[in-house]
């Protein structure tokens, strides 16, 4: 005999579900077979429509098996993708001296000020360090094995191959930042070593070129890191779109709107050794910037694009400093 819930009009149900969160609504659709097809409406839907993955093998195993065929993850219109970036140093100072310092303020007076540890809390912080060390050791790992890319480029192909639009109205990059302890995600604005946030951003931007150029997935709008404050994509590292340029064509055709926060070539140690003007002379390379041009031939249906540059001469970024925007429409 069906419970009393099952015995409601789907139109009771949705209003209930309206007012649950994801996995409320998912633990619902776990009482019963009825009550999964009454719970699967419009609203439990568009959780799948605007979707956040991380670029972390857990989140994107689930991204293929959400977007294969009968998946919900095929109703998938806007996606972004998040690079988590592990800034160590915070932590490892933290517990070495067993006492974090704060910023404690109240505009327009700030200080900054040292909590001492206690025994607890510096045993939890050097649990974080190491929890943050193995995940780093083990990105890096899959990364360099192919298979990071290789588990993103076939969650977009399901979604060319299976997806209800098959295509992406939108693909977002984005960097969050792991650096207070081993779960807490913050946005980069919020502080962490900067040369981390630009060298995980840049590793995203290679993944997710990687993938689309695997996959062939067409996108209508690409936003690179131009949505995220104090992140930036080195302009060198736009030679990743060179790569795999004849493999993007069929991706890029029908871009029509494509953001990006480009800063100077980050330059290496080698090269910081130089004189001031020939640092400059490097950091401004024609190259570096004919291949903006390059990009923008890949996607003959272009309407709009928007520059947003960064300035990160001298290996630092000054807060709020921006050099220019250009937007361009049309």
């Amino acid at each position: 005999m069906p419970s009393p819930i099952e015995t409601c009009p789907p139109e009771i149900i949705e209003h209930v579900v309206q007012h649950l969160s994801l996995p409320e609504i998912q633990n619902l659709r776990l009482g019963s077979r009825q009550l999964a097809a009454l719970a699967t409406q419009d609203t439990f839907k568009s959780h799948f429509v605007n979707k956040n993955v991380r670029i972390t093998e857990a989140d994107l195993n689930a991204f293929v098996e959400s977007s294969t065929q009968g998946g919900l993850g095929r109703l998938l219109e806007n996606l972004t993708l998040t690079g988590v970036a592990i800034d160590l140093t915070r932590l490892q100072k933290a517990f070495e001296e067993g006492a974090l310092w704060v910023t404690w303020s109240n505009r327009p007076i700030s200080a900054l000020t040292q909590h001492k540890f206690t025994p607890e809390e510096l045993a939890k912080a050097e649990d974080d360090y190491f929890q943050l060390q193995r995940r780093l050791d083990n990105f890096v790992l899959l990364q360099e094995t192919g298979v990071i890319s290789n588990l993103l480029t076939q969650a977009f192909w399901n979604i060319a191959v299976h997806g209800k639009l098959r295509r992406l109205r939108s693909l977002t990059l984005d960097v969050a930042v792991l650096r207070d302890d081993a779960a807490t995600e913050t946005r980069p604005l919020n502080g962490g070593d900067w040369r981390i946030i630009w060298k995980t951003a840049s590793d995203c931007f290679e993944i997710a070129m990687t993938s689309l150029a695997g996959s062939k997935l067409h996108i209508d709008k690409l936003d690179v890191f131009e949505s995220t404050t104090r992140c930036s994509l080195g302009i060198d590292k736009l030679m990743h779109i060179e790569t795999h340029s004849s493999d993007l064509t069929e991706s890029f055709q029908d871009l029509r709107s494509f953001s990006l926060s480009v800063s100077d070539r980050l330059l290496s140690e080698y090269e910081l050794e130089g004189t001031r003007e020939e640092l400059q002379a490097l950091r401004m390379q024609q190259t570096n910037f004919e291949v903006l041009g390059r990009l923008t031939r890949l996607s003959p249906r272009l309407e709009s694009l928007r520059l947003h540059w960064y300035n990160t001469f001298q290996q630092r970024v000054l807060e709020g400093n921006m050099e220019g925007v250009y937007t361009s429409n049309g």
